[in-house]
């Protein structure tokens, strides 16, 4: 896709619409049901990068889902970005009710189960 007008179907067949009209457009592809585009300049269009979250064990279904909160969306933003926030917060919620086999025991735990060393330098913006 890049943006060319193909049709212009009210217009005259000797239109000149097709050749002068461009609907801008910007390279995109889809993964695991998001859309990503890359907006900026073509020469500089960098390589998707490939994080390990985006490897999935063989097998896993994703499920898609939304939430509505009834609050500033600041709130909502600011826990999403929070690294600690799952693990302090919510370290003992299990998964009862997808799945008895699954919720016996299982914890967020596993996962965030001790806090990791932070290694920061200061720099001379601080």
């Amino acid at each position: 896709v890049d943006g060319k007008l193909l049709e212009a179907p009210a217009e005259p067949p000797d239109t000149k619409l097709k050749e002068t009209v461009c609907q801008g457009a910007y390279p995109a592809f889809e993964r695991d049901g998001l859309v990503f585009a890359y907006m900026g300049p073509a020469d500089r269009r960098p390589e998707f990068p490939v994080f390990d979250g985006y490897v999935l064990p063989k097998g896993t279904r994703l499920i898609p889902f939304s939430n509505v909160f009834d609050c500033n969306w600041l709130q909502v933003y600011e826990n999403q970005i929070d690294h600690y926030h799952t693990a302090l917060l919510h370290n003992n919620m299990t998964v009862a009710g997808v799945d008895s086999k699954l919720a016996d025991g299982a914890t967020l735990q596993g996962g965030f189960g001790e806090m990791p060393i932070i290694d920061w330098h200061p720099t001379d913006d601080n």
